[in-house]
């Protein structure tokens, strides 16, 4: 027969344990949208860079992109940014 003292500390490992096993699910969620984030980014760069170089080749016409980046850009950084790269009329 166990005591009241033996099944307290056992109730304690186990508590310990799911408290570990909640750390251990916590970081593995962080690091997946850490993950996630840096695929949108990078995924956001890549079109990014393909549309800059279809207007530069004349392949997309400047004026529909920079009516893309009206409709789009809502930071005030991001408006400063395009202005003074030349694709925001001022």
């Amino acid at each position: 027969m166990t005591t009241k003292i033996e099944r307290r500390d056992r109730r304690e490992a186990i508590r310990q344990q799911i408290a570990q096993l909640e750390a251990k699910l916590s970081q593995e969620n962080r690091r997946e949208q850490s993950n996630a984030r840096k695929r949108d980014t990078q995924l956001k760069i890549i079109a990014g860079a393909i549309l800059l170089a279809d207007v530069e080749a004349g392949r997309t016409a400047r004026a529909a992109v920079v009516e893309m980046f009206k409709r789009g850009a809502k930071r005030d950084r991001d408006v400063k940014l395009l202005q003074e790269e030349g694709w925001w009329p001022l």
